[in-house]
C-alpha cells in the first residue's frame, strides 16, 4: 500500500519536487522566524536585568571668581573658584509619580579611623611646631624677619622641594620665617612683634621668586596650619561658637596669659598630638544604597576583584559589611573576610575625596571648641568583596568618587546622625548625588521632573543607561523583523499545506473510488492516500529544518588578517567608521557577559525543542487534515465517487 503510494508520486515528480520545496521554505520561515524570536525575546529580558538606569545631580555655578595674588616669596599666582548659590535641598526631587528604583541620595564620605590601616597615598612635608621670640617686628606679610627657637613641640623632617635638607631645630637657634600666604587678600598678616613669644607651624619653603629679597642658600619657614575649624552645619554654615569660630587658618598665637586661661594651650597640644599621630591616617568611607548609584561601578569603571558585591538586602537591612579596594586592601593584608572597626569622625558633603584629600585641604581635626570630633559612629565590618579599577595600572589615584583606599558600606549600617561632625557642606555635584528610575523611562521621568521642580535651572540632572536605550531599541526592531518572519512563515505554511491537500488528497476521489473498487479495503485506501502525503510533508520539513539550522548558524566570511609592514617601512592605518562596537576586548567584558552569553544557555535549550516543535506541529496539521478529509472521501460511495456526483 506504501509502495503503490510511492509510485503514485513517481508519476508526477515536478509536482511532488514542488511542493517538497514549497514546504521545506516554508518551514524555514517558520523556524528562522521561532527562532530569532525567542532568542531576541531573550536578550530583551537579560538587558533588563543587566542594565540600569541612573541620574546624576549637579548644582549649575552661579559663576567664577578669578583672583590674582602677589607676594615677594612666590611672585604672581592665580586662583579659581566656582561660586554657588545656598546648597539646594534633596527633597525638592521628591515628588508624586517619580517611582524611584532608588531615591536620591546625596552621599557624604566619611572620614575613618580603621584600626591599623594606613591609606596608600598621601602627601609629605617637613613640619615644625615650634614656640618662637621673635627678633623684630613683622609689618608685611612677605617680609623676613629672624626669630628664636625657645621651645620644640613637633618636627618632621625631610629634604625641602628646593633640594636644602631640612634639619631639626635647636633651642636657642635663630631661624627666618615668613607669613607670605597671609597677605591682605588671604586673611591678612599675624601681628608680630619683637621680644614676645608665639607658637606657630610652620613648613620650610625655598624661594622661587626673582623679587625674593631672601639669600638663596637660606630656607625660611612659612607660618601654615595653626588649630583650626572647618565644622558647620547641615546647610554648611560655619559653626562660629566656641574657641576656633572665627579664626583664621594661617596663623601665630601668642604666648600671654589669656593664652592659658581660655583654653588655646589645650587646642595646641591637641594639634601637636594629631601630627604625633599622623595626619593621613584617616580612610574615606561611602556610604551609599547601592552599588548601581555610584558613577564608578554604574559605569563599569571598576569590576570585582575578589569575593563578592554587597548585596540588595544587606543595603536594605544595613548589614555590617564593606568593599575595599585592590590597592588599600593589598597595602594592608586585608583579605575577603576579614573584620575591621571603623570609627567615623568627619563627614564632608559634596567635596571630592581625591581632590580634597590628596591635596593640602584635608578637613581640621577640632571642632569650634578646640576639642577632637569624637567618633559618631563606630562598628565593626566584614570585607565581603574586592574591587579594582580598570585603570589601576595608569597611576590615577582613583576613578570619580572612588579613591585607592575608598571603603563602601550599606547607608542603613550607619546607625548614628553625623550633624555634630560635618566638616564641610559643598554643592551637590554628580558623583555624589544620584538616583536609579526604571530602564526606558528617562524622557517620560525628565517631563515629570519640570513638571513638578520648579526652581530646576538651578540642577543639571543628567540620564546614565550604558547604552541601554540603542541596545533595546536594536532589541525591539529585530523582535519585529523576527515576528514578520515568523507569522510569514505560518502563513505560507497554512497555505501551502492546503494547497498540498487539495492536490493529493481532495483531488484524488478518483483514485479513492478505483481503488475500493477493484477491493481494497478502507484502510488500506487511507494509508495509500497518507503515506503519500506524509512522505511529501516529512521530507519537506526535515529540508527545511536543516535550511533553518543551517541559517542561523551562518557568520559571515572574515576579512583575512593583513600582513605585517616590511621591516623599515611606515605602514599606513586607515580608519573608518562603523555603525556598532566590538566589545570582545572591552574593559566591561570583565565583569559583564555579553547579550549573547547571557541568554546562551536558555538559547541553546529551546534551540533543539524549536527545531522538533515547528515540523513535528506540520507534521501533525497535515496527517489530521488529511485524515480528515481521507474519511471524508471514504464516506462516499465509490459509484458516485466515479460519476463525479460526490455531494
Amino acid at each position: 500500500m506504501i509502495g503503490t503510494s510511492l509510485k503514485h508520486l513517481r508519476r508526477t515528480p515536478g509536482k511532488a519536487l514542488l511542493f517538497v520545496l514549497l514546504l521545506a521554505g516554508a518551514t524555514t520561515l517558520l523556524i528562522f522566524g521561532a527562532q530569532l524570536l525567542v532568542q531576541t525575546t531573550q536578550k530583551i529580558h537579560a538587558a533588563e536585568a543587566q542594565f540600569t538606569t541612573i541620574a546624576t545631580v549637579e548644582q549649575v555655578s552661579a559663576g567664577t571668581e578669578n583672583s590674582m595674588y602677589y607676594d615677594k616669596c612666590t611672585g604672581f599666582y592665580s586662583g579659581y573658584e566656582e561660586l554657588y548659590d545656598d546648597p539646594v535641598s534633596l527633597d525638592i526631587l521628591n515628588f508624586e509619580g517619580a517611582n524611584y528604583i532608588q531615591p536620591p541620595e546625596n552621599r557624604p564620605y566619611y572620614l575613618s579611623e580603621i584600626e591599623g590601616k594606613r591609606i596608600t597615598g598621601g602627601i609629605s612635608s617637613a613640619d615644625h611646631i615650634i614656640e618662637f621670640t621673635a627678633l623684630e617686628d613683622q609689618k608685611e606679610a612677605d617680609q623676613h624677619v629672624q626669630a628664636r627657637v625657645e621651645k620644640v613641640h613637633f618636627e618632621a623632617v625631610y629634604t625641602s622641594g628646593g633640594g636644602k635638607e631640612d634639619h631639626a631645630f635647636q633651642v636657642g637657634e635663630e631661624i627666618t620665617i615668613c607669613q607670605h600666604y597671609n597677605t591682605s587678600d588671604r586673611g591678612g598678616l599675624t601681628p608680630i612683634e619683637a621680644g614676645h613669644r608665639y607658637i606657630a607651624h610652620f613648613m620650610s619653603w625655598s624661594s622661587i621668586s626673582k623679587d625674593c629679597d631672601q639669600a638663596p642658600d637660606v630656607v625660611e619657614y612659612v607660618i601654615v596650619d595653626a588649630p583650626y575649624t572647618t565644622q558647620c552645619d547641615a546647610h554648611g554654615q560655619p559653626v562660629e561658637s566656641g574657641l576656633l569660630g572665627g579664626k583664621k587658618r594661617y596663623r601665630a598665637d601668642e604666648i600671654n596669659e589669656e593664652f592659658y586661661e581660655n583654653g588655646m594651650w589645650e587646642a595646641w597640644q591637641r594639634k601637636i598630638e594629631y601630627e604625633e599621630k599622623g595626619t593621613r591616617n584617616v580612610i574615606p568611607v561611602i556610604p551609599t544604597n547601592s552599588l548601581q548609584l555610584l558613577p564608578a561601578y554604574h559605569d563599569k569603571k571598576t569590576y570585582l576583584q575578589s569575593g563578592r558585591e554587597i548585596t540588595a538586602e544587606e543595603f536594605q537591612a544595613g548589614a555590617p559589611v564593606c568593599m575595599v579596594s585592590y590597592d588599600f586592601a593589598l597595602s594592608n593584608a586585608i583579605t575577603v573576610g576579614a573584620k575591621m572597626n571603623v570609627s567615623m569622625l568627619y563627614a564632608e558633603y559634596g567635596y571630592d575625596p581625591g581632590l580634597r584629600w590628596y591635596s593640602m585641604s584635608v578637613p581640621a581635626p577640632l571642632n569650634a571648641e578646640g576639642e577632637f570630633y569624637q567618633p559618631f559612629w563606630n562598628g565593626e565590618y566584614e570585607v565581603v568583596g574586592i574591587y579594582q579599577f580598570y585603570d589601576a595600572d595608569s597611576g590615577e589615584d582613583g576613578v570619580y568618587e572612588l579613591t585607592k583606599d575608598t571603603v563602601i558600606v550599606p547607608s542603613a549600617s550607619v546607625g548614628a546622625s553625623d550633624e555634630n561632625n560635618i566638616t564641610g557642606v559643598g554643592p551637590l555635584r554628580k558623583d555624589y548625588c544620584t538616583f536609579q528610575i526604571e530602564n526606558g523611562t528617562a524622557s517620560a521621568f525628565n517631563e515629570l521632573l519640570y513638571a513638578h521642580v520648579p526652581n530646576m535651572s538651578g540642577l543639571t540632572v543628567t540620564y546614565k543607561d550604558n547604552g541601554y536605550s540603542d541596545v533595546m531599541a536594536s532589541l525591539q526592531r529585530t523582535q519585529l523583523n523576527a515576528a514578520l518572519l515568523f507569522a510569514v512563515g505560518l502563513l505560507a505554511s497554512v497555505a501551502i499545506v492546503a494547497l498540498l491537500l487539495y492536490f493529493f488528497i481532495v483531488r484524488e476521489k478518483k483514485r479513492t473510488a478505483i481503488e475500493r473498487s477493484l477491493g481494497m479495503s478502507r484502510r488500506q485506501c487511507r494509508i495509500s492516500l497518507l503515506a503519500g502525503v506524509m512522505v511529501l510533508a516529512l521530507l519537506g520539513t526535515a529540508l527545511g529544518s536543516g535550511l533553518g539550522a543551517l541559517l542561523l548558524n551562518w557568520k559571515p566570511p572574515q576579512a583575512p588578517e593583513p600582513e605585517p609592514a616590511p621591516t623599515g617601512l611606515v605602514q599606513e592605518i586607515k580608519t573608518e567608521d562603523y555603525a556598532g562596537f566590538d566589545t570582545s576586548y572591552s574593559l566591561w567584558a570583565r565583569s559583564r557577559n555579553t547579550e549573547e552569553d547571557i541568554a546562551a544557555g536558555e538559547t541553546q535549550e529551546l534551540e533543539a525543542l524549536i527545531y522538533l516543535a515547528a515540523p513535528g506541529t506540520l507534521l501533525v496539521l497535515i496527517l489530521l487534515l488529511a485524515a480528515l478529509l481521507v474519511n471524508r472521501n471514504l464516506k462516499i460511495e465509490p459509484i458516485l465517487l466515479l460519476s463525479g456526483e460526490s455531494e
